[in-house]
């Protein structure tokens, strides 16, 4: 189990596997949740607690409790709609939310990002 920057235990271990990047558009449609099976073996491995708020403490840096109500986010997305119990962890829908924001705005950092890139190549070959 890893633990949280405040001591206490998580039931999920985060690695370099694509945690939290930016979900590739083509999956996007055909990809819509977890198999309800694997949905509920991710919360009770997590032992139904948010796990962004178990590792980090958000509720305790924000001051505002995580919500009661659980989701599961995924890892990763290379095994869109074939998920496996460790490509998704438990969080509550205020912390998924603020973290799929916070992905959004990193995948359209990475596309202007790109497109700048771009226009300074095409800007060169002038």
């Amino acid at each position: 189990m890893g633990h949280s920057s405040s001591g206490r235990k998580s039931g999920f271990q985060p690695d370099n596997s694509g945690f939290n990047s930016p979900m590739p558009r083509k999956l996007h449609k055909r990809m819509r949740s977890f198999n309800v099976t694997v949905r509920e073996k991710i919360k009770k491995r997590d032992d139904n607690k948010c796990q962004f708020n178990e590792m980090f403490g958000i509720s305790e840096l924000s001051g505002v409790e995580c919500s009661e109500e659980l989701s599961v986010h995924h890892r990763i997305y290379k095994r869109a709609s074939y998920e496996k119990v460790e490509d998704g962890i438990t969080v509550c829908t205020r912390c998924h939310a603020l973290v799929e924001i916070a992905i959004r705005k990193a995948g359209k950092k990475e596309e202007a990002k790109k497109e700048k890139e771009a226009e300074d190549l095409q800007d060169k070959k002038q």
